[in-house]
């Protein structure tokens, strides 16, 4: 037992960074979701080289801090714009409609998390927990009562709020890249920039 808590103690110290400030922690962060965010290079990979090469953290600071400056939405916590329209569009449009029946089928277990996660989440850390499981009883419940008094009909919502939930990830991302690129246009070049110039040096 020693062994493995002293394992486990110094897998965490080689991941763990110790920030200068806020700042600082925010910077490496939003630049590390920006690099995970196409590819499938883990997120805390990212977060050790960024942080571990100042050069890398000057040239993400600046940009960032025009990014973070110009009122957008963020997502991961990070402003982000799509890499090409066209896709993002196209992508947008196929999964919102798998997102909206899935939203308004379980509209209730949904309000129930957002109402709880705003009523008794007291950090952070703990939001999401208050949105899952109020949520996920509820959907339970539900999912039950459906189920003796509509069986043909609950198999197939299932499957599609299933799907719905599924590519509510995707179709979050797009929404806000889209939205930042009809409120800030040329900031797309400038993420786009970042984020192929931090990731050409760190991989290659």
């Amino acid at each position: 037992r020693k062994e493995i808590h002293r394992l486990f103690t110094e897998a965490l110290e080689r991941m763990g960074i110790d920030y200068a400030d806020e700042e600082e922690q925010r910077t490496i962060q939003q630049a590390a979701v920006l690099l995970s965010l196409y590819g499938d290079v883990p997120y805390h990979i990212f977060l050790r080289k960024i942080y571990e090469d100042k050069e890398l953290y000057r040239q993400s600071a600046d940009i960032l801090a025009q990014l973070n400056h110009a009122g957008l939405k963020l997502y991961k916590g990070m402003p982000i714009f799509p890499r090409s329209v066209i896709n993002s569009v196209w992508t947008w449009c196929i999964t919102v409609p798998f997102v909206l029946y899935a939203f308004c089928w379980n509209l209730l277990p949904v309000l129930a998390g957002y109402f709880c996660s705003k009523k008794f989440a007291d950090d952070n850390n703990v939001i999401s927990l208050w949105k899952i499981i109020p949520s996920f009883t509820l959907w339970l419940l539900l999912t039950v009562l459906e189920l003796v008094l509509f069986p043909k009909l609950t198999i197939l919502s299932l499957a599609v709020s299933l799907l719905g939930f599924i590519v509510y990830g995707a179709w979050k991302k797009h929404t806000v890249s889209l939205y930042n690129w009809l409120r800030w246009p040329k900031g797309m070049k400038k993420f786009n920039e970042l984020r192929k110039n931090l990731y050409e040096k760190i991989i290659h």
